[in-house]
């Protein structure tokens, strides 16, 4: 009927597209990574993210969630929002990552580099 089954406000005018992953929506605003919970709207967490400058991907396989910065880092969170891991690269990482279904990130940076890192954090 068109009617909206929730509504869920990120008070940031950069708010991202969203990137699903389970029943969990993730988007990036004011430098912070946020998680959603698709059926309810409720903001499950947020994490404040140094020079955020890209919007987050995730992984359906890992559950894990990445994103770039302004200051050449591409940076691993877990479902939960913990860090894991964060790599340095060439340039900027402004657009999002892809997070293969081969098992490989796929990330492009502002100097023109396409990078391909295989995730294999053990928690």
């Amino acid at each position: 009927n068109g009617r909206p089954q929730w509504s869920c406000r990120i008070a940031y005018n950069d708010l991202s597209a969203p990137a699903l992953c389970g029943d969990t929506l993730y988007m990036s605003a004011g430098k912070k990574v946020y998680a959603v919970d698709a059926g309810t709207g409720s903001i499950i967490w947020h994490d404040p993210v140094k020079n955020l400058a890209s919007p987050p991907a995730a992984d359906s396989g890992t559950g894990r969630v990445y994103a770039g910065s302004s200051d050449n880092y591409v940076f691993v969170l877990s479902s939960t929002g913990r860090s894991h891991w964060l790599r340095e690269l060439d340039g900027q990482v402004t657009r999002a990552p892809l997070a293969g279904a081969d098992g490989y990130l796929y990330i492009f940076t502002d100097k023109g580099s396409l990078y391909k890192i295989k995730d294999n954090w053990k928690e």
